[in-house]
């Protein structure tokens, strides 16, 4: 038990996993001792809002107080009576989306971490890119840290890949054809009287434009 709880510190007891605990009505309503650990939360809402100190502020010197002291819309009985059992049926993430009116900040943050659930996909798609780029029969001979810091750059670079085509797919493209004379005046200095006339006329037989298949190859 000494080994296992050596390997699993720093991976589950993260301030995310606290802050699940205490955002989970259940174990902070039911356990006192919760209320005095709020650490993880103050980390959490500093890492969700960046430089942003009054919603920080806001969230938990009024939000967070008011859900830990049940006033507000916590206080009704049927949101108490419903987190008193912790089985099949009560979900934590549904609580805050029916009963968290009064706390709009702390709901959202609530709702996103309450919601995560546990799957083994991502381990599977780690492990492949572990033994496909990091680990080979070739390199086997690395020590468990230049291992583990590999593996964290190449798994980081592949979501940063990701990332940056989802980013290029959702540009929109303003195509040629689909401008009108009404578009083009803003960007013709002078009058808007005279910006029509100066403007290049679209449908002009001398004028050609890209096609759209040609647009989305560059695109691609």
């Amino acid at each position: 038990m000494d080994i296992i709880s050596e390997k699993s510190s720093g991976w589950l007891d993260t301030s995310l996993h606290m802050a699940a605990y205490i955002l989970n009505p259940y174990y902070l309503y039911n356990n006192l001792e919760v209320e005095n650990d709020t650490d993880a939360v103050v980390d959490v809402v500093g890492k969700l809002f960046p430089e942003d100190y009054d919603t920080q502020k806001q969230i938990m010197m009024v939000e967070f107080q008011m859900y830990k002291c049940k006033q507000g819309t916590f206080d009704q009985v049927v949101a108490i009576k419903e987190c008193e059992v912790n089985d099949d049926k009560f979900d934590p993430a549904n609580w805050w989306s029916k009963y968290g009116g009064s706390t709009p900040h702390l709901r959202k943050i609530a709702m996103r971490i309450l919601s995560l659930t546990t799957s083994s996909s991502e381990c599977e798609r780690n492990r492949s890119t572990y033994i496909e780029g990091v680990h080979p029969k070739k390199r086997n001979l690395l020590d468990a840290t230049k291992r583990k810091k590999l593996e964290f750059v190449q798994f980081g670079a592949n979501l940063m890949e990701k990332n940056k085509k989802r980013k290029a797919r959702s540009h929109e493209v303003l195509l040629a054809q689909d401008a009108s004379d009404d578009v083009q005046e803003w960007i013709v200095e002078g009058d808007v009287d005279d910006a029509s006339a100066r403007s290049r006329d679209l449908f002009d037989e001398e004028f050609k434009s890209a096609s759209e298949e040609e647009v989305d190859e560059e695109v691609e």
